[in-house]
């Protein structure tokens, strides 16, 4: 579960999120949360395509964060197609850490029903 801190959405956007809770329906004690913030900035190029660049990271519990070679941190490059009938978001993304994917790739396909 991930809690907005900061989003603006339009043609263009930047959107942010900060925590994730671990463990939500098993503890709801303060010491489960992560910071794992996740950010998008996006820009229209035309009304069914967007380029956006993300970075996601994950710096461990709240109350003690990881050693930084054990910090995940990418960065990812992603499409964003939609047409009538699908929505597509494809992505390919670069760690920046040691602790991080050296290469990934995320597909994501939407269809409204």
């Amino acid at each position: 579960m991930y809690f907005p801190l900061y989003s603006i959405t339009r043609d263009n956007g930047v959107a942010y999120n900060g925590l994730k809770l671990r463990a939500l329906f098993v503890s709801p004690d303060a010491a489960d949360r992560e910071f794992v913030p996740a950010t998008r900035v996006a820009v229209k190029v035309s009304d069914a395509i967007k380029l956006a660049l993300e970075e996601y990271d994950d710096f461990g519990r709240i109350r003690h964060f990881l050693a930084a070679s054990k910090q995940s941190h990418q960065l990812f490059s992603v499409v964003d197609i939609h047409t009538r009938w699908l929505a597509i978001e494809a992505g390919l993304g670069a760690g920046l850490s040691a602790a991080s994917e050296h290469r990934v790739f995320k597909l994501i396909l939407i269809k409204d029903l």
